[in-house]
């Protein structure tokens, strides 16, 4: 990662950066979001005199500058499908390790250290993938499988949240289907085959994954209901001095006896630990990704930031990923309008 990332950049200093006009937009408002946590993030850090205060704007600027070398790599058609089979390969492998942990514990975790994390990466990756194919799934072995193996991610850990984001998926496929008779009867068809799989696969497994789904729906309404302590967010009410600039990421012993961990909310924690300015810039950056593109891109990144709501993902890569992968088929698209 790091000999590609000084390639990258040695390659801007030299012939400079390639992007569309939103990639331009959400890179300067990402700018100007790293800064403004940086500068919180120092500010907590000198006046608590810990510097473990400092791992949230580190996460940030280490996806930043990852992102944008990926950003100015896959400007160039060629490497752009070598961009879209990375991703292909990523959901692939990813999936294997869902099927050989199947059985071992009740809610797998493939090669990911929980069942959420799973889930995460394979709604994030889907997310990237439609958009990169512009919401048409390829007759092909190798997209069909990865396709395949990020429905086993989101389904198999039984995560409500990816569950709902995969069905804003779903909605986005249908949205870009709308063009003609023949996209629509092959939406239909990917959609019907999807799930007929997904069926046969669960007998093959003696339905673990339905009883799966089954017993995580039935706490659905506690979970609902328990929302607001489980995630954290009696942090945000209880603490409102907070609200405008920010507490800083960590040193949560600071918010006895509302302590435990942070807030499980990418928006929820922005808002708590950089202020409303840090709210206000994220959404910015996540309004630039998708700015003049059509609908099917708005719902393919509401995918992920709907499972964000009650689960901190701002440290995922694979999120940064699905956002560069969105924006950049979305200027594409413009580009081409």
């Amino acid at each position: 990662m790091v000999l590609f990332v000084i390639s990258v950049f040695a390659k801007i200093f030299l012939s400079g950066a390639s992007f569309y006009d939103n990639e331009v937009l959400l890179f300067k408002a990402w700018f100007v979001l790293i800064f403004w946590v940086l500068l919180v993030s120092i500010f907590w850090a000198l006046r608590l005199s810990s510097w473990n205060i400092m791992m949230a704007p580190l996460f940030m600027v280490y996806n930043f500058v990852v992102i944008f070398s990926v950003a100015n790599f896959i400007a160039k058609e060629r490497n752009f499908i070598i961009f879209r089979r990375a991703i292909c390969l990523g959901l692939v492998v990813s999936g294997f390790g869902v099927v050989i942990s199947l059985g071992f514990t009740v809610r797998p975790t493939g090669f990911f250290n929980n069942p959420n994390q799973l889930a995460y990466f394979s709604l994030c990756s889907m997310a990237a993938l439609l958009a990169l194919y512009n919401f048409k799934v390829p007759f092909r072995f190798f997209p069909m499988m990865a396709f395949l193996c990020g429905i086993l991610g989101i389904v198999v850990p039984a995560s409500l949240g990816a569950i709902a984001g995969a069905f804003l998926l779903i909605i986005a496929v249908v949205l870009s289907s709308f063009k003609s008779v023949k996209s629509i009867i092959l939406t239909s068809f990917v959609i019907f085959f999807s799930f007929s799989a997904l069926i046969y696969f669960d007998g093959l497994t003696g339905g673990h994954i339905k009883g799966n789904i089954e017993t995580r729906m039935l706490r659905a309404e506690t979970k609902v209901s328990d929302v607001y302590d489980e995630r954290n967010y009696d942090r945000i009410m209880e603490f409102k001095q907070y609200w405008a600039f920010g507490a800083g990421h960590g040193e949560y012993e600071r918010f006895y006896p509302f302590n435990k961990n942070e807030i499980h909310s990418s928006f929820g924690d922005m808002l708590f630990s950089f202020g409303f300015v840090g709210l206000v810039l994220f959404v910015a950056v996540l309004f630039f990704s998708v700015w003049k593109a059509p609908l099917p891109f708005w719902f393919t990144l509401a995918a992920p930031l709907l499972y964000s709501i009650t689960h901190y993902g701002l440290r995922s890569t694979t999120f940064w990923l699905a956002i560069i992968a969105i924006s950049h088929s979305a200027g594409f698209w413009n580009d081409k309008s």
